[in-house]
């Protein structure tokens, strides 16, 4: 592969970064309402996902009710939800899997994101403050 790069041929094609402007978006939309259950848990996910920098799915789909509910529970549908707002139906990996395509084709965004997307952004924002070293360690990236 890097002999491919030295030479122009590499044709990789990398996960678009949230844009800056996109990510005030997200954040804004009715997607990421906290105040609703849906809304809830794509911002719970969204920023667990930002935060971590986990690769799409990887490791979404293992956790448990003790790991973190939100994530174990599926948001009721219908409009009469009470007190409770989740069902104890668990998330599907399919759900799970185009999580962040569906919040930015309700948010409006300016590109349909996929989850990986979350992971690229995190790597350049960490790029951004710390040191190629620091970059490695945290990503498992080789250097």
């Amino acid at each position: 592969m890097k002999s491919l790069r030295r030479v122009g041929r590499d044709k990789t094609e990398h996960h678009a970064v949230i844009t800056d402007e996109d990510l005030v978006v997200l954040r804004r939309s009715e997607a990421m309402n906290p105040n609703t259950p849906r809304g809830l848990v794509n911002k719970v996910w969204f920023d667990i996902q930002l935060h971590f920098g986990r690769r799409g799915k990887e490791g979404l789909r293992k956790l448990t009710p003790q790991s973190l509910k939100v994530f174990y529970l599926h948001p009721k549908r219908g409009e009469k939800l009470g007190d409770v707002w989740y069902s104890l139906e668990p998330m599907g990996v399919n759900y799970l899997g185009s999580m962040l395509s569906r919040i930015s084709k309700e948010a409006g965004t300016s590109v349909v994101y996929t989850n990986h997307c979350i992971r690229s952004t995190t790597i350049q924002k960490l790029a951004e403050d710390t040191g190629p070293r620091v970059l490695s360690r945290a990503t498992g990236h080789l250097l």
